[in-house]
């Protein structure tokens, strides 16, 4: 509802934390089904939004917050996943550090940057995985 109406009113900010606060809610859903994606992943996906969110409104201290939570979803993903030594893995593992690095130094600039490099590396893990199951 709060998504739907400050869209409706075009209150940016607003709209925002709702579509970020209903993808972490929906992310939270994907631990109680097991599929080809662990459930981890569409956590670190939602975390980036918030990120990318978070500095778009000028929130430092939430965007740091979720880069730690980021660093632990992705401990976890790597415990989860057999394979974690991969090309796409290790690119995926990379670009997520330099993102979390971009936050804790304030550079609006490199977040923007690093989180359309960790959306597009967690596109290619997902592909990856999803194929591996066929």
């Amino acid at each position: 509802v709060a998504l739907s109406q400050n869209v409706t009113t075009k209150n940016i900010k607003e709209a925002q934390t709702a579509a970020f606060q209903m993808s972490q809610a929906l992310s939270e859903f994907y631990s109680y089904y097991k599929t080809e994606i662990p459930s981890e992943l569409p956590r670190i996906t939602s975390g980036v939004t918030g990120i990318h969110f978070s500095v778009k409104q000028n929130n430092w201290p939430q965007a740091q917050e979720l880069a730690n939570q980021l660093q632990q979803e992705f401990a976890k993903l790597k415990a989860s996943i057999d394979d974690n030594q991969t090309h796409i893995f290790q690119m995926l593992e990379l670009s997520l550090n330099d993102l979390c690095n971009a936050v804790y130094n304030q550079d609006s600039v490199l977040v923007m940057i690093r989180t359309n490099l960790v959306n597009s590396n967690i596109r290619e893990l997902e592909l990856k995985l999803s194929q591996n199951q066929q």
